[in-house]
This record gives structure tokens, C-alpha cells and sequence, in this order.
């Protein structure tokens, strides 16, 4: 892989995004946050502003036009995963989609089968790949922690 920054933007530029997917992007040292889309423009320009984010579109069909992307962050409410997700990945973008990942099991199988035939990678996002889940995950292969039956988990995150 290069050490070339992955150029990306943002669809469904609200608070999970601000707060989770630009800054986890920024740390990771590998990324570049470009562009972002959001509906209501003075939403967007306070988003712009506050992230330091130099693209912004209020229709993110626009910013896949115009704007040279490696991958995009689907960050829109639920219902709206799809279209831009299929789009991005016509368009040969790599898309991290925030879970669900769609509402129905056609619509993700259609996603799935988008990405295969771009060869380009879909990930769903979710906590499965923070630290704590990790050690969880050793500690039921390590049998160190007996057969789980049940999981009762509230998440909150937190960033200065």
C-alpha cells in the first residue's frame, strides 16, 4: 500500500460524523478529510468551519462529481444509506457506510455486490473494532471468561 493519504469525503455531515468519523480519520495519519455533504447549508458552513474542511456540498451527488475522492463515509440518517453508498461505489470509491447498513437484506446484498464488482472495499462502521471488543474477543478465545449468554452494553464516546 502507498503512503499516499486517502482523499475523503463525508455524506451526512452531522454529529457522529464531526465527532467520531473526522476526527478517527485525522488520527489515523492516513487520511485526508476533503469534502463533506450536507443538506442544510448553514449546518454544513458551521461544520465546514469548525472541522476545517474546505469542500462543502449541499447535494453530495455534486461533490462525487467534482471532487477527487479515494474513498467516502456514508454518515446519513438510516433510510438514506443506499443511493449514495451504490453511487460512490459506481463511481470506483471505497465506502465505509455507518450501521444499519441498509434497511433490508436485498438493499445490503445489492451494496455488496456494487463493492465486488468495483473491486473496491465496503465496510459497515461500528464499535467492533475498538480495543475493549478486541479484548473481549481474545478473552472467549482464550476460554478465560466462561460461555456468554447474554450482553447488556450502553456506549458513549467522549473527545476534548
Amino acid at each position: 500500500m502507498s503512503n499516499e493519504q486517502l482523499r475523503v469525503g463525508i455524506i451526512g455531515m452531522g454529529m457522529y460524523a464531526a465527532y467520531n468519523h473526522v476526527p478517527q480519520l485525522r488520527e489515523t495519519g492516513r487520511a485526508e478529510v476533503v469534502a463533506c455533504a450536507r443538506r442544510n447549508e448553514g449546518r454544513l458552513a458551521m461544520a465546514q468551519q469548525a472541522l476545517q474542511i474546505e469542500q462543502g456540498y449541499t447535494d453530495w451527488r455534486r461533490m462525487l462529481d467534482e471532487v477527487a475522492l479515494d474513498a467516502v463515509v456514508v454518515s446519513t440518517p438510516h433510510h438514506a444509506h443506499v443511493e449514495p453508498t451504490l453511487a460512490a461505489l459506481e463511481r470506483g470509491l471505497h465506502v465505509l457506510v455507518d450501521k444499519p447498513m441498509a434497511l433490508t437484506s436485498h438493499e445490503a446484498w445489492a451494496m455488496v455486490a456494487a463493492a465486488e464488482q468495483a473491486h473496491k472495499v465496503l465496510m459497515v462502521s461500528g464499535a467492533r473494532a475498538a480495543g475493549i471488543w478486541q479484548t473481549v474477543k481474545q478473552q472467549l478465545d482464550a476460554d478465560a471468561i466462561g460461555r456468554v449468554q447474554q450482553i447488556n452494553c450502553a456506549y458513549s464516546t467522549y473527545r476534548r
